[in-house]
């Protein structure tokens, strides 16, 4: 995106080119030619950060064994890290603690990482989650009483339409597990 200073921001996704050769090759295996490929926090940026909103967020995507934590810059994943849930026992945590210390750095990193005169702008609005682990309610919890940002179930939907005109038949838990794939859905952004 281009600032108003003249400087243009741009993303850069990598992954290893044997990952990506085994997706061509499963694709043209079925006959489909890939036209492009998305990573997963991107898609789910789209899905959970409104297009109005130009803030920096905190997007965690907590699966069974990992934790994707995200930082979302107007609209763009500009860090990414994973954190593996399945280590949390080995310093005598909890899931909670674990996940919640490990967000602590992350946070001290982002605020530590802006030069000052962005740090007005560009601090964590807020705290979003999606995904599902069987400690989910705990986890979200102890997020909320421990972190300084405010912690909020994401809603899946803000860019597809309004929750007041429709409703969707399938629950806001469920709706969780599927940020990905609405994201995915969803066109990009051409701000």
């Amino acid at each position: 995106s281009q600032n108003e200073d003249n400087t243009i921001e741009v993303a850069v996704s990598v992954m290893p080119i044997s990952i990506v050769n085994e997706y061509v090759e499963a694709l043209h295996q079925a006959e489909i030619e890939p036209i492009a490929f998305e990573v997963e926090s991107q898609a789910i940026a789209r899905s959970v950060v409104s297009l109005s909103e130009k803030g920096a967020y905190v997007i965690i995507n907590i699966n069974p064994h990992k934790a994707g934590v995200y930082i979302v810059k107007k609209g763009i994943v500009v860090f990414t890290s994973t954190i593996l849930l399945d280590e949390y026992n080995r310093d005598g945590y909890t899931i909670e603690i674990y996940l919640t210390r490990e967000i602590e750095k992350i946070l001290l990193f982002w605020e530590t990482y802006l030069g000052d005169e962005i740090k007005q702008t560009e601090h964590i609005s807020a705290i979003r989650v999606v995904g599902y682990n069987d400690s989910w309610n705990s986890i979200i919890n102890y997020l909320s009483s421990e972190l300084t940002v405010r912690v909020q179930v994401a809603n899946v939907w803000v860019n597809t339409f309004s929750l007041k005109d429709y409703v969707p038949e399938i629950k806001k838990e469920d709706s969780l597990r599927f940020a990905a794939a609405i994201g995915l859905a969803l066109p990009i952004s051409q701000e």
